[in-house]
């Protein structure tokens, strides 16, 4: 084998493998701080004299602010839908929620499908945030980060909530 042919045969080897390993690894996007906060409308359940259950919908807005060498970018937001069940121990004060969501960014350049679970205090709940999908330039969207959120439980003829969420470092991963 020559030289010009080996040297040939080895870049169509090398950008085969850069080929490959950008789509199966894909690129990770650090988006920043992001908050949340929203109202929820479904049916409060009385489960015996110890527990609240709570199944519905919440709707608010995420406001990320993303931080770019040092100096803060425009702050940027999405409307945010979920449909979401929440059980509460009324003596222990511990709460387990979990749920779906559908985000829509502003720039409205595709959707953002989400789900959910948390478990710990009423106070502030922690769990995980987990990208199932998406459409758009979110298409094939993936990852998982760690929130924090937190519920106040309306009148139960109401069947309405409010509340926060929190994510202190907010990732995803595209394809």
């Amino acid at each position: 084998m020559n030289f010009n042919k080996f040297a040939k045969t080895m870049v169509a080897i090398s950008g085969f493998c850069v080929l490959i390993s950008g789509s199966a690894f894909g690129a990770t996007v650090e988006v920043g701080n992001a908050i949340t906060s929203w109202l929820g409308k479904g049916e409060i359940h009385e489960i015996g004299k110890d527990r609240v259950l709570f199944h519905g919908a919440l709707d608010g807005v995420i406001f990320i602010h993303q931080r770019k060498g040092g100096i803060n970018a425009p702050l940027q937001a999405a409307k945010m839908h979920c449909l979401v069940m929440m059980n509460l121990d009324k003596n222990t004060k511990e709460r387990a929620s979990e749920g779906f969501c559908m985000i829509t960014p502003n720039e409205e350049s595709g959707m953002v499908y989400t789900e959910f679970q948390c478990a710990s205090s009423a106070d502030e709940c922690q769990g995980e945030w987990t990208h199932i999908g998406g459409t758009g330039k979110y298409a094939g969207i993936s990852g998982t980060t760690k929130f924090r959120s937190r519920v106040d439980i309306g009148p139960k003829e109401k069947g309405t909530i409010s509340g926060y969420a929190v994510w202190p470092s907010l990732t995803y991963n595209l394809p």
